[in-house]
């Protein structure tokens, strides 16, 4: 999704740990209580299990309709 908004000419980067490198979302849900991490690392729910994705957050100066 960032490249793309790039490539219509707008900034965007992904949001990053203060250290520089990518924040782990299934880490951060876990530690946030959403669920627990399997031992493959993934985030697991009790209501929907694996069966999740976690997004991160993009910031970019492209114009957004109000909601």
């Amino acid at each position: 999704l960032s490249a793309w908004i790039r490539e219509l000419g707008f900034r965007a980067t992904a949001a990053t740990s203060p250290d520089g490198t990518r924040l782990d979302g299934a880490r951060l849900a876990a530690a946030a209580k959403l669920g627990t991490l399997d031992r493959n690392g993934k985030l697991v729910t009790a209501e929907f299990g694996t069966r999740v994705h976690i997004a991160n957050v993009i910031r970019t100066d492209l114009p957004l309709a109000p909601a």
